[in-house]
């Protein structure tokens, strides 16, 4: 009998699974809760509650980083404004004041500002006059000058025939003998040119007897107003040798005239040396510079160079060159420079 009831029991059980499988558990809670109110009732509340307060505190967790992160946005927000501001304030308080002073420089300083100007101006072109003039002076002090006579009845030019001495290309002005270190007797004739022009002239030295003893010759070109000079040599020193002089004249055309100019020398142990400086765009290929030393008033040596050869590195306006020469065993006080286009 216990049997039997025990097995209806159970397929009772079944049945209620059968047929509500999911809430069964809910219809047992509820019939506990109905049926014991200060125990299963308890429990279910504090589940209850616990899941709210776990909802909150995720809610919470979540809420206070996004607050925190707003207020440190505002906070740097406020900083960057409070450092950018005074920047602002005070590049518009220059910008006022600039725009003040150049008020007040248009208005009061204008006509100051002018004048310094012009002062400095003034200034600069005085310096510049100033320079041409030390320019000027420093080729000048070089320039060949002119004798107040030459002496023609004695030495070289006794009895010489005035066509040679003065004619419409040239007048002589100057006499110079020298002998030089390997025992030539040097001539020099200075000239002052009348016209452009090319001169071909010839000496004849003459010993007592009359037998033709030297000969002699100088091919120049010459500039209008310009100094230049004839150069005779020949071996021995006669004091009977008489001399005669003669010349052809053609009337020439030039290239660049006083294309180079002689700026300074200096002397070191037995070299001398010549700084040279461009004047002209170009230079004649056979264009040359010529050199007088004297000691006191006679001449003592002379020096005739090819520029493209003793002054190869001008090449322009304004470019210079220094040129040197041997000197040894000669005493100078003083040069004169002549340029042969």
């Amino acid at each position: 009998m216990e049997h039997a009831v025990e097995q209806k029991n159970s397929q009772s059980d079944f049945a209620d699974l059968e047929q509500d499988p999911y809430n069964n558990w809910n219809n047992q809670v509820n019939v506990s809760a109905n049926t014991n109110p200060n125990g299963s009732t308890d429990v279910y509340q504090a589940i209850k509650n616990n899941t709210a307060m776990s909802v909150k505190n995720k809610k919470n967790e979540f809420i206070l980083p996004l607050v925190l992160t707003l207020i440190f946005i505002g906070i740097a927000v406020a900083a960057v404004l409070v450092i950018i501001k005074p920047f602002d304030k005070s590049d518009a308080d220059n910008d006022f004041a600039v725009a003040d002073y150049e008020d007040v420089t248009a208005e009061t300083v204008e006509e100051p500002v002018i004048e310094p100007v012009n002062e400095t101006e003034e200034v600069q072109e005085a310096q510049a006059e100033e320079g041409e003039d030390t320019d000027e002076e420093s080729s000048s002090q070089f320039a060949p000058s002119k004798p107040d006579s030459v002496e023609t009845s004695t030495g070289t030019l006794k009895d010489t025939d005035e066509s040679y001495l003065n004619n419409e290309y040239y007048e002589v002005v100057e006499e110079g003998t020298y002998i030089n270190s390997i025992g030539y007797t040097q001539i020099i004739h200075k000239i002052l040119a009348k016209k452009d022009a090319h001169i071909d002239s010839t000496m004849l030295v003459y010993d007592s007897d009359g037998a033709v003893i030297g000969k002699s010759s100088s091919d120049i070109d010459i500039v209008e107003g310009e100094y230049n000079y004839f150069v005779y040599s020949f071996d021995g020193d006669d004091p009977d040798a008489k001399f005669q002089f003669s010349m052809n004249g053609r009337s020439a055309t030039l290239d660049e005239k006083d294309a180079v100019e002689m700026v300074t020398y200096n002397v070191s142990g037995n070299k001398l040396f010549v700084t040279l400086k461009q004047t002209k765009d170009s230079v004649g290929g056979f264009a040359k510079f010529k050199l007088l030393l004297y000691k006191g008033d006679s001449i003592v040596d002379h020096m005739e160079c090819y520029v493209s050869v003793y002054a190869e590195n001008l090449n322009g306006k304004g470019t210079t060159d220094v040129a040197s020469f041997s000197i040894y065993g000669i005493e100078f006080d003083r040069i004169e420079y002549f340029y042969e286009p």
